[in-house]
């Protein structure tokens, strides 16, 4: 995960800063900025069309119509990249933008799955600081327990997924 994005899930995890210390008087380096949250549902699984919203401000709207939105789901080495649906909401400048993506199935049992949106064309699919528009969101998907008792023990959906808001291979839409 790139320095930036990192940076951007931080202020999910900050709830204050210590007693006496001014936030605009602390040293970042040049050009560290915080892309748009990307709101992921808290419940996810393995295989299902998931609608998940974030600010496009960063999306290039009309400007090369080659390019689309990826989810970028990260799990360990493993790097999967989806289309998002075109269209649904969003087509105006910096509004919020609501689109669907299936999730992967090979996710199951990963743990922690660090999800990106990114804005490129099918040729060209890596996740960098210029083409990253949203993220990271992150979800986690929970081991199975192949015992009789597992779908008591963790509620009827084994595999769930729970969202947080804030290999390449392209998925096809099936």
């Amino acid at each position: 995960m790139p320095f930036i994005q990192f940076w951007s899930m931080v202020p999910t995890y900050i709830t204050s800063c210590p007693s006496g210390v001014v936030p605009e008087d602390v040293y970042f380096p040049p050009g560290l900025f915080n892309y748009p949250p990307l709101t992921l549902p808290s419940d996810v699984q393995p295989g299902s069309e998931i609608c998940l919203s974030f600010n496009n401000s960063l999306v290039s709207l009309g400007s090369d119509e080659s390019q689309s939105l990826y989810a970028v789901f990260s799990a360990g080495k493993e790097t999967l990249f989806a289309p998002l649906t075109p269209g649904l909401s969003g087509d105006t400048p910096n509004s919020l933008v609501t689109k669907t993506v299936s999730v992967p199935d090979s996710l199951q049992e990963k743990g922690a799955v660090y999800v990106v949106i990114i804005q490129t064309t099918p040729d060209d699919l890596l996740v960098t600081d210029t083409n990253t528009v949203a993220g990271p969101g992150m979800v986690k998907f929970l081991p199975i327990d192949p015992g009789p008792s597992s779908a008591k023990a963790h509620g009827e959906s084994a595999g769930l997924v729970q969202g947080v808001t804030g290999t390449n291979a392209l998925l096809d839409r099936q």
